[in-house]
Protein backbone atom coordinates (compact mmCIF):
# COMPACT_ATOMS: atom_id res chain seq x y z
CA UNK A 1 0.00 0.00 0.00
CA UNK A 2 2.64 2.36 0.70
CA UNK A 3 3.91 1.59 -2.44
CA UNK A 4 0.93 2.55 -4.50
CA UNK A 5 0.89 6.07 -2.38
CA UNK A 6 4.39 6.53 -3.56
CA UNK A 7 3.47 5.89 -7.03
CA UNK A 8 0.20 7.60 -7.24
CA UNK A 9 2.58 10.26 -5.71
CA UNK A 10 5.10 9.87 -8.44
CA UNK A 11 2.56 10.23 -10.94
CA UNK A 12 0.83 13.07 -9.35
CA UNK A 13 3.53 15.01 -9.74
CA UNK A 14 5.05 13.87 -12.82
CA UNK A 15 1.44 15.16 -13.97
CA UNK A 16 1.90 18.52 -12.91
CA UNK A 17 5.05 19.04 -14.40
CA UNK A 18 3.67 18.57 -17.79
CA UNK A 19 0.07 20.06 -17.23
CA UNK A 20 2.00 22.87 -17.45
CA UNK A 21 4.42 24.45 -20.57
CA UNK A 22 7.65 25.24 -18.91
CA UNK A 23 7.96 27.68 -21.55
CA UNK A 24 10.47 29.34 -20.10
CA UNK A 25 12.96 26.52 -19.87
CA UNK A 26 12.51 26.12 -23.65
CA UNK A 27 15.31 27.62 -25.51
CA UNK A 28 13.06 27.66 -28.66
CA UNK A 29 10.14 28.86 -27.23
CA UNK A 30 12.27 31.88 -25.21
CA UNK A 31 13.72 32.68 -28.52
CA UNK A 32 10.63 32.82 -29.96
CA UNK A 33 9.02 34.98 -27.63
CA UNK A 34 12.04 37.18 -28.07
CA UNK A 35 11.54 37.26 -31.77
CA UNK A 36 7.52 38.32 -31.17
CA UNK A 37 8.17 40.78 -28.85
CA UNK A 38 11.27 42.08 -31.21
CA UNK A 39 8.01 42.10 -33.97
CA UNK A 40 5.95 44.17 -31.62
CA UNK A 41 8.76 46.51 -31.08
CA UNK A 42 9.57 47.38 -33.96
CA UNK A 43 5.57 47.26 -35.36
CA UNK A 44 5.42 50.05 -32.76
CA UNK A 45 8.28 52.29 -33.74
CA UNK A 46 7.07 51.65 -37.16
CA UNK A 47 3.89 53.29 -36.09
CA UNK A 48 5.44 56.07 -33.66
CA UNK A 49 7.39 56.99 -36.46
CA UNK A 50 4.32 57.43 -39.27
CA UNK A 51 3.02 59.08 -36.30
CA UNK A 52 5.98 62.31 -35.72
CA UNK A 53 6.10 62.30 -39.59
CA UNK A 54 2.24 63.32 -39.79
CA UNK A 55 2.82 65.64 -36.80
CA UNK A 56 5.74 66.84 -38.23
CA UNK A 57 3.68 67.82 -41.22
CA UNK A 58 0.89 69.21 -39.62
CA UNK A 59 2.92 71.50 -37.63
CA UNK A 60 4.77 72.43 -40.59
CA UNK A 61 1.53 73.59 -42.25
CA UNK A 62 0.68 75.31 -39.07
CA UNK A 63 3.97 77.26 -39.30
CA UNK A 64 3.47 78.46 -43.10
CA UNK A 65 -0.12 79.63 -42.21
CA UNK A 66 1.45 81.63 -39.78
CA UNK A 67 4.24 82.85 -41.64
CA UNK A 68 1.71 83.68 -44.77
CA UNK A 69 -0.65 85.09 -41.88
CA UNK A 70 2.30 87.65 -41.12
CA UNK A 71 3.51 88.46 -44.35
CA UNK A 72 -0.09 89.42 -45.41
CA UNK A 73 -0.74 91.97 -42.11
CA UNK A 74 2.98 93.16 -42.95
CA UNK A 75 1.79 93.93 -46.56
CA UNK A 76 -1.21 95.51 -45.06
CA UNK A 77 0.78 97.66 -42.88
CA UNK A 78 3.29 98.46 -45.60
CA UNK A 79 0.29 99.57 -47.81
CA UNK A 80 -1.53 101.66 -45.32
CA UNK A 81 1.97 103.42 -44.73
CA UNK A 82 2.77 104.10 -47.88
CA UNK A 83 -1.08 105.89 -48.74
CA UNK A 84 -0.30 107.85 -45.37
CA UNK A 85 2.77 109.00 -46.77
CA UNK A 86 1.62 109.54 -50.16
CA UNK A 87 -1.18 111.71 -48.49
CA UNK A 88 0.93 113.66 -46.22
CA UNK A 89 3.12 114.73 -49.61
CA UNK A 90 0.16 115.82 -51.56
CA UNK A 91 -1.24 117.44 -48.64
CA UNK A 92 2.37 119.58 -48.22
CA UNK A 93 2.49 120.21 -51.85
CA UNK A 94 -0.71 121.84 -51.99
CA UNK A 95 0.36 123.74 -48.85
CA UNK A 96 3.44 124.96 -51.01
CA UNK A 97 1.69 125.80 -53.85
CA UNK A 98 -1.09 127.66 -52.09
CA UNK A 99 1.67 129.43 -50.41
CA UNK A 100 3.61 130.11 -53.68
CA UNK A 101 0.85 131.27 -55.02
CA UNK A 102 -0.01 133.41 -52.52
CA UNK A 103 3.32 134.60 -52.75
CA UNK A 104 3.21 135.15 -55.78
CA UNK A 105 0.16 137.29 -55.69
CA UNK A 106 1.68 139.68 -52.69
CA UNK A 107 4.46 140.25 -55.04
CA UNK A 108 2.77 141.48 -57.97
Amino acid sequence: EEEEVQNDNYFESFLRFYSETHEDQDPRAILHRKEREKEECERELEQLAQEDAISCTEIADVINQQMKDRLASADKSIERFRSKVTEEEQQDLTKLLQLYNEKAISNQ
